[in-house]
């Protein structure tokens, strides 16, 4: 685990309602995660990169400036159409900025946890934590 300091600690043990030992055992095994921002955003970046067939078609057409008709012929294909999709969106941009563009949309936590979107920001530092389980 990343060091942290007395008041980062206590934070966490407050926003998730556990104590300094919960905590460190719940960490250890997996259940919050703890990174840099920078790393967080370069994590959901490969998830959404990952995700592209998952996105709605008219959020697609609207980042490309495709017809939203051929992101809905895509969609029935799913996982199928990643490869495809991120073609139309580097052949408009990056993936990178369409990524941001999510997070914007989204939050970068729908991107990070499954278990409910949410992070949280510990004081007096660059590092975010998140429910994973």
């Amino acid at each position: 685990m990343t060091d942290l300091n007395y008041t980062q600690i206590k934070s966490l043990c407050k926003y998730y309602s556990l104590t300094p030992r919960e905590l460190v055992e719940s960490m250890a095994e997996g259940d919050y995660q703890l990174m840099s921002l920078e790393d967080a955003e370069s994590a959901a970046q490969e998830s959404i990169g990952q995700m592209l067939w998952a996105f709605s078609p008219r959020f697609l057409a609207g980042y490309t400036g495709i017809d939203i008709s051929i992101f809905e012929l895509l969609a029935d294909k799913r996982e199928d159409a990643n490869e495809a999709i991120l073609s139309l969106i580097e052949s408009n941009g990056s993936l990178q900025e369409f990524a941001d563009e999510a997070i914007v949309a989204d939050g970068l936590g729908y991107f990070l946890s499954s278990y409910g979107g949410d992070y949280f920001e510990l004081p007096g530092s660059d590092l975010i934590s998140w429910r994973v389980k």
